[in-house]
């Protein structure tokens, strides 16, 4: 999970998943839960290592607060999976910055999201735990669906995110203003 430590992104949700995860798929996984903390929400934050706690999973998850670029682009090479349960997204940044690195992504199919992704990843309206695990089980134990979710990522970023086709989107919505 990547994006700052606040409520709408879903937290308390991905630990579930995460810890039905573990309790059914795999005992020894791992989660990265990469954000800012910030001072305002520490109740929140304080709220989510209790919740951790008491889903006995937090020797299992490590939160990264504020890590600087290098240590970014480290979690994404060494990330099998991105899990965003967020509630709501702008646009979602952690997606395309996946994307790039050909992570594949389970997502819950809220705001921004889907436009997002497009068929980049396995994206679920419902936020019932076990289906999020099952999914990601899914990715680990079919290759074919790690590989092709890896592929339409990458390709969905070259042909949507990278900067030249940014920058010539961004033209021609000028041009046409002008």
């Amino acid at each position: 999970m990547l994006g700052r430590v606040a409520p709408n992104k879903g937290h308390i949700a991905l630990l579930d998943a995460f810890a039905c995860y573990r309790r059914e798929y795999d005992a020894d996984a791992r989660l990265l839960i990469v954000g800012k903390q910030d001072r305002r929400l520490a109740a929140y934050t304080r709220h989510l290592f209790s919740h951790t706690q008491a889903l006995g999973i937090s020797s299992h998850v490590h939160f990264l607060d504020n890590i600087d670029d290098a240590r970014l682009k480290a979690c994404w090479l060494v990330a099998d999976a991105l899990l965003m349960m967020s509630e709501h997204e702008g646009f979602c940044v952690p997606l395309v910055e996946a994307m790039a690195f050909g992570v594949p992504v389970v997502a819950r199919a809220t705001s921004a999201i889907p436009d997002t992704l497009g068929d980049a990843g396995l994206l679920w309206q419902e936020s019932d735990p076990r289906l999020y695990a099952a999914s990601l089980a899914r990715l680990f134990k079919d290759k074919d669906v790690h590989a092709m979710l890896r592929r339409h990522g990458r390709t969905r970023f070259r042909r949507q995110f990278r900067r030249p086709v940014l920058a010539a989107r961004l033209l021609s919505m000028l041009e046409q203003l002008a």
